[in-house]
């Protein structure tokens, strides 16, 4: 019969170091001789169906010569072997390190990682990455609880993981709520120096008060306060919240 050379691999894209079987399905053929390129072992092979390492990465192209009772024939493919290795380290990643719980649409990046399909991002506790999961840009939505820690990305192919990269994040806290206010809510129009206390307000540095129509503060003292209620006072809220310098307002209190 005819000879006719033909062969296929166990896998077309191995991994650096990872070994590919070579199958021999050529007809008519009593002889081989395989060659596998420079970057592999063995190079060449005299064996019908051998078992070859790849040693760096690229395209590889093979060829089969086969012989026989009929004469010979060869079959090359050229780039049929795509050796592929693990993602380079990934870069620096740009974007704020100091953000505010309940800061939105905070961008992050890492510079394209080499051999790289996939990008794994992970981030601290509260901070949700709200687009761009699996490449090298997110955008992080920090709740109001989020806490300080780190973001990390590496890449990631079917060879494995690279070196992954850091970078450590501060979440400077907002004001808590206002919990409750100690005094008297029933007062007379013209009373003064009526005392109220707040409960303290977590990461507050400021506490701020608005009054009823007709009712003044006579004296600040941050978490307390005098008031003093004129003859024409009216009944209303008083209301406070709590601020800080670095985030600034906390949701306000109506008692």
């Amino acid at each position: 019969c005819q000879i006719f050379a033909d062969f296929f691999a166990s896998n077309t894209t191995p991994c650096v170091g990872a070994t590919v079987n070579f199958t021999d399905n050529s007809v008519g053929a009593t002889g081989w001789s395989w060659n596998f390129g420079p970057n592999a072992t063995p190079t060449t092979s005299n064996l019908q169906s051998p078992s070859v390492v790849f040693n760096s990465t690229g395209l590889q192209t093979i060829t089969l010569t086969v012989t026989g009772p009929n004469g010979s024939d060869s079959e090359t493919k050229s780039n049929y072997i795509d050796v592929k290795t693990t993602p380079s380290a990934a870069g620096a990643i740009s974007g704020l390190s100091t953000v505010c719980a309940g800061d939105q649409q905070v961008n992050y990046s890492v510079n394209p990682i080499a051999n790289a399909d996939n990008y794994i991002w992970t981030t601290p506790s509260g901070a949700i990455i709200n687009s761009g999961d699996g490449t090298d840009a997110i955008t992080i939505n920090y709740d109001v609880n989020a806490t300080s820690g780190n973001i990390t990305v590496q890449g990631e192919n079917v060879c494995g993981t690279g070196t992954l990269s850091t970078l450590s994040i501060t979440v400077n806290p907002l004001p808590a709520d206002a919990v409750s206010v100690n005094g008297d809510f029933i007062v007379c129009q013209g009373e003064t120096g009526v005392m109220y206390v707040c409960t303290a307000i977590a990461n507050a540095t400021t506490y701020n008060w608005t009054l009823p129509s007709g009712a003044t503060i006579a004296q600040n003292l941050g978490d307390t306060i005098y008031v003093d209620f004129s003859a024409v006072a009216l009944s209303g809220d008083l209301t406070v919240y709590g601020s800080n310098a670095t985030c600034g307002d906390g949701q306000s209190q109506s008692f």
